[in-house]
């Protein structure tokens, strides 16, 4: 049997639990919140930037022109180069005993043609490459690909 000091002190616990339960539900803010509004990394800011004077901290920034950025075409280097760069990665898997790459690595999309397919089997298709006759070419190996700049 449970004497009656027993019985009050559960009593005080479990009266002092509700208590703590219902005053931190007071003080909490689920109930107020929108399921439905942005998250904070999502809502737009206002820009300022400082101007690094004591006397005004910040001010509007000047707002960017509106548009899109401006188009970079980068070429891929002429096919002597992805060559000669084939040859080196090639030659670097050789020494290092890794996986030989393969040649298609270095063909652009243009310059490839799926020939025949034996997908059925598992097997890779058979790609036909052939270089674009209309591309220039360049004598040096070394030059980057040209970039060209608008």
């Amino acid at each position: 049997m449970m004497n009656k000091s027993i019985t009050i002190r559960f009593l005080s616990l479990g009266l002092a639990a509700v208590a703590f339960v219902l005053i931190g539900a007071n003080f909490s803010q689920v109930q107020a919140q929108d399921p439905f509004a942005k998250p904070g990394w999502a809502k737009p800011r206002t820009a300022t930037t400082s101007t690094g004077s004591p006397s005004s901290p910040g001010k509007p920034a000047k707002p960017k022109p509106a548009g899109p950025p401006p188009v970079v075409m980068v070429l891929a280097p002429v096919i002597e180069q992805r060559i000669a760069f084939y040859k080196q990665q090639r030659e670097a898997a050789a020494l290092n005993g890794s996986e030989l790459p393969k040649v298609t690595s270095v063909l652009t999309l243009d310059e490839m043609a799926v020939i025949a397919s034996n997908a059925s089997q598992g097997a890779s298709p058979l790609i036909n490459s052939q270089p674009k006759s209309s591309a220039p070419q360049s004598d040096n190996a070394t030059t980057p690909p040209q970039v060209a700049k608008n």
